[in-house]
């Protein structure tokens, strides 16, 4: 379930990134500027309960996943493998 979660979760965030980048023409410091004007609320990392982790240099948006450690964000070609499940914008 935490699985399906982070992908839901992830997926509205990204959305919301991207409208934020193409009415901006830059993408937010913090991914606190996305609400409320692109999120009514922050989506939450269901494997910490807390935000989702944002780098904006990177451009990508983490989970810490299962093991709960912040590695700085994953690479890989699938995000369920990966140790932090890891999403580009």
């Amino acid at each position: 379930m935490c699985q399906e979660n982070t992908l839901l979760s992830a997926t509205r965030l990204l959305a919301a990134l991207k409208a934020y980048q193409q009415d901006n023409k830059k993408i937010p410091g913090s991914l606190a500027e996305l609400v409320p004007t692109y999120l009514t609320d922050m989506p939450l990392d269901p494997y910490s309960g807390q935000t989702f982790k944002y780098d904006p240099v990177k451009k990508v948006i983490y989970s810490v996943g299962k093991d709960k450690k912040d590695v700085g964000g994953s690479t890989g070609d699938s995000w369920e493998l990966m140790e932090n499940p890891t999403f580009t914008f």
